[in-house]
């Protein structure tokens, strides 16, 4: 079982840090720190100061997950809107039974707040949380304003470290974890029925359906009985997993379809495909399937030997290349 603080990330490093240091201390034991980055130079300043806060972790404890391009760096296109929305669904939706995700809400935008806490409600969270900080921490926190004296920059990335009267004259209390009630909305339906009724309503579709799912994997299965070419074939099922998370799944299996000869595929899946269990057990299905002669068979057989495991998976194929 692990426990997994998901986080919108924002000017502010110490949002993300005072939470899970304060989660910590309540007893709710972090295992894994999944943080959503836009390509704003702020945010990507916040990200090393939290790389820097977190360097004695080991490297799999802090993953930062971009969510946003250059080109639209501050998430004021639709497409980075729906891709920070499938980022934070994926994690939810394809947890292990025995993980608890747990939502931190303090920083990023408020719209990636607003995402965030909807998709708690729609595919469970552990809980969702909120930390305050005072005004002192507040004001200093923003990536540009941290303190360059190393004990006072530690107050504002970890507050509950430190004495309230240490660096707030008043004594006043310096922070508070806030939760924030969560229903269980995700046990009041049939998942597959909410499936279809996604796929029946294009924006909804395109803004809750998670990573690859078993609706997809049928999908492309029928594609099997239609005897298409190879260029329609790859079109169909470019539309199936148009909008998910898993699009990249068409350009790496037409990577692998069109190799000639021996196909090394940790070399090929490892831009992919960063979990190198997944890879493993992936790579086993692949390898049988070198022998088929027709080319959309075999691009479809390629295709499911990846999509299959991806079904299972705890969302690690998700969090990029190594």
């Amino acid at each position: 079982m692990s426990n997994i603080l998901l986080s919108p990330l924002g000017r502010s490093p110490g949002a993300v840090s005072g939470l899970y240091h304060a989660l910590d201390e309540s007893g709710v034991g972090i295992d894994r720190l999944i943080v959503l980055a836009t390509a704003d130079t702020a945010v990507q300043e916040s990200a090393r100061a939290l790389r820097y806060h977190f360097q004695a972790k080991p490297k799999e404890f802090l993953i930062i997950q971009p969510v946003s391009s250059k080109d639209d760096p501050d998430m004021v296109d639709e497409r980075a809107v729906y891709g920070f929305i499938h980022r934070v669904n994926a994690v939810l939706y394809n947890k292990q039974p025995d993980d608890r995700v747990y939502i931190g809400i303090a920083g990023g935008r408020k719209t990636m707040s607003a995402l965030a806490t909807l998709s708690a409600y729609i595919y469970g969270a552990a809980a969702a949380y909120h930390f305050w900080v005072h005004e002192e921490i507040e004001r200093c926190g923003d990536i540009f304003d941290l303190p360059s004296q190393p004990r006072k920059r530690e107050w504002i990335m970890h507050p509950s470290k430190f004495h309230p009267s240490e660096f707030n004259q008043s004594g006043e209390h310096s922070h508070q974890l806030v939760s924030i009630p969560l229903a269980p909305f995700d046990r009041l339906w049939d998942q597959e029925r909410f499936s279809e009724i996604l796929a029946e309503n294009p924006y909804a579709r395109q803004a809750l359906l998670r990573a690859a799912s078993e609706r997809e994997r049928q999908e492309i299965e029928a594609l099997r009985s239609q005897h298409l070419t190879l260029e329609e074939t790859i079109h169909r099922a470019r539309q199936v997993f148009e909008m998910t998370d898993s699009e990249w799944l068409v350009d790496a299996v037409i990577k692998l379809s069109v190799t000639e000869g021996n196909v090394n595929y940790e070399v090929e899946l490892k831009p992919y495909i960063s979990d190198p269990s997944l890879r493993t057990q992936i790579v086993r299905k692949l390898k049988s399937i070198e022998t088929l002669a027709g080319a959309s068979e075999k691009f479809l057989a390629y295709l499911l030997g990846v999509l299959t495991p991806i079904l299972v998976t705890t969302g690690t194929h998700l969090l990029g290349a190594n």
